[in-house]
C-alpha cells in the first residue's frame, strides 16, 4: 500500500455522528456569528468544574514548575482569540467563532452526559 493509497482511503471513510452532520454545524456557524467572546478555553471549562474545590481549581504550568493561586475554572486555561483568524482585510478569513461554539455546544452535552453518571456514582471507601 502506498502513501497515495492511504490517503484515498481515509478520504473515503466517513464517520456517522449528529456533532458532525450538517445541521449542528450550521446550527453552530449561525450561533458563531452572534458570538462576541474573545477569552477562548483550551481546556474545557466543564472539565475544569470536576477538579474544582471550593469552586476553584490549583493552576500549574507544569513545564515551568509555577504554581498559580487558585482561581475559578472561568479564568484558567483560556487564551483570548485563541479560535480567531486575522482580520478580514488580511490574507485570511473572518474569525472563526463558529469552532468556539461547535466546540462549546458538544461540551455542554458532554457535560450533561457526565453529571447523569456521576449521579450513579456511589460513594466507596477511600484509600
Amino acid at each position: 500500500m502506498t502513501g497515495g493509497d492511504l490517503m484515498q482511503m481515509m478520504s473515503e471513510l466517513r464517520v456517522e455522528h449528529r456533532w458532525l452532520a450538517e445541521e449542528f454545524v450550521a446550527e453552530s456557524l449561525r450561533l458563531g456569528e452572534q458570538e462576541r467572546g474573545k477569552e477562548h478555553h483550551y481546556v474545557p471549562r466543564m472539565y475544569l468544574n470536576r477538579w474544582a474545590v471550593d469552586k476553584k481549581v490549583q493552576p500549574v504550568l507544569v513545564d515551568r514548575r509555577q504554581v498559580s493561586p487558585p482561581q475559578q475554572p472561568k479564568e484558567v486555561a483560556k487564551k483570548t482569540n485563541l479560535y480567531s483568524l486575522p482580520a478580514p482585510d488580511s490574507t485570511m478569513d473572518q474569525p472563526l467563532r463558529w469552532i468556539e461554539k461547535h466546540l462549546s455546544r458538544i461540551e455542554d452535552e458532554c457535560a450533561h452526559r457526565l453529571d447523569q453518571l456521576a449521579c450513579l456514582v456511589r460513594p466507596g471507601p477511600t484509600y
